[in-house]
């Protein structure tokens, strides 16, 4: 879970979620656009299958491991990403 250090008084209305491919370069994740703008109340769910992490642009191989960083926009403006994620899933497929 990564919730809002600090929201300045506005709800978050979307997330912007990115993971890091073996080139070293963050892209969005293939499965995970959302906006909570309708229902700000809904628990926001992600599922990102291995086999997406597999193929362009992320190209993770067999036992890399799945780093992951978020960031969050509201009114205000958009947050700065999260520290990226150091321990956690490896691929498995």
């Amino acid at each position: 879970m990564f919730p809002p250090s600090v929201e300045n008084g506005s709800p978050v209305l979307s997330y912007s979620i990115e993971f890091k491919s073996n080139d070293g370069f963050y892209y969005p994740s293939p499965n995970c656009v959302e906006s909570l703008a309708q229902n700000p109340d809904t628990t926001f769910t992600c599922s990102v299958y291995f086999t997406s992490l597999r193929v362009s642009p992320f190209w993770l191989a067999f036992n890399d491991p799945v780093e992951v960083r978020i960031s969050a926009t509201n009114a205000i403006g958009t947050s700065r990403y999260s520290e990226t994620n150091k321990e956690g899933s490896l691929v498995q497929t």
